[in-house]
């Protein structure tokens, strides 16, 4: 599915983080191989160091980006800690520049 730039910024006026995860399981946008652009490390997948990569990353990798923050949030609750740190924002705002 090819994102509309209108709709990304309507999404980005949101200020519930949980707008994020419906506007992309709406859209069937969740990356269920997500792990594959993933950093990892000796623990497991390090979503900090991931996050450092959203300013060069592609419109591939950033849908898996954002389904790694859903599939954090699901595990920590982290996706309202996230979103006060910008990160959704900051996705969808490099994903903009991929859209129509």
């Amino acid at each position: 599915m090819k994102l509309k730039k209108s709709d990304l910024e309507d999404l980005l006026r949101s200020e519930d983080p949980y707008d994020y995860e419906k506007f992309w399981n709406d859209r069937h946008l969740n990356d269920h191989d997500y792990s594959r652009h993933v950093v990892k490390t000796g623990g497991g997948m390090s979503v900090d160091e991931t996050l450092k990569k959203v300013e060069t990353a592609g419109e591939e990798e950033l849908l898996a980006y954002m389904t790694m923050l859903f599939r954090e949030d699901h595990f920590s609750e982290s996706l309202p800690e996230r979103f006060a740190q910008g990160w959704p924002q900051k996705i969808v705002e490099r994903l903009i520049s991929f859209a129509e």
